[in-house]
């Protein structure tokens, strides 16, 4: 029963290769979508370089919580393989579920920080465009990346 359980919690998380995050440059990730949204505002020079630091700054830490995401679902694939016990597991599935939090909020900052440059108008075509990108999780983000290759 506890195998049946870890198997239908952990799946999800497991079953989607790791490998296509590091396929893909960052200026042809799923934050393209975004990145039209914007460019249909005409920004002026002073917010594109805004925009320009900003999508560095943020691309550089989500690379980074990208890559713990990873390492986090190497190790619990590795303790899942050699039999760890439920509490060994409960642990490296929290930081796991951590992590994902962690570039849950990132994502959010980004928004923020974005939205911090535009005037009301740009505002509220942002707002429209973001409303028309699909709202993906991760798990979804890595499979459309699998189907697009």
């Amino acid at each position: 029963m506890k195998i049946f359980f870890w198997f239908t919690l952990l799946f999800p998380i497991l079953a989607v290769p790791r490998s296509y995050s590091a396929q893909r440059p960052p200026s042809e990730s799923v934050d393209k979508p975004m990145q039209e949204a914007l460019r249909v505002m005409k920004l002026n020079r002073e917010q594109k370089d805004k925009m320009r630091a900003i999508r560095q700054n943020f691309q550089e830490r989500m690379k980074n919580l990208k890559a713990e995401l990873d390492r986090s679902r190497d190790e619990l694939d590795r303790l899942l393989d050699t039999g760890a016990d439920d509490e060994e597991l409960k642990k490296t599935f929290n930081q796991l579920q951590t992590t994902r939090r962690r570039l849950e909020a990132e994502r959010f900052h980004k928004v923020l920080a974005i939205r911090s440059v535009l005037n009301e108008e740009q505002k509220m075509t942002f707002q429209s465009k973001r409303k028309e990108i699909p709202r993906t999780t991760e798990s979804n983000e890595k499979a459309a990346e699998f189907r697009s290759e």
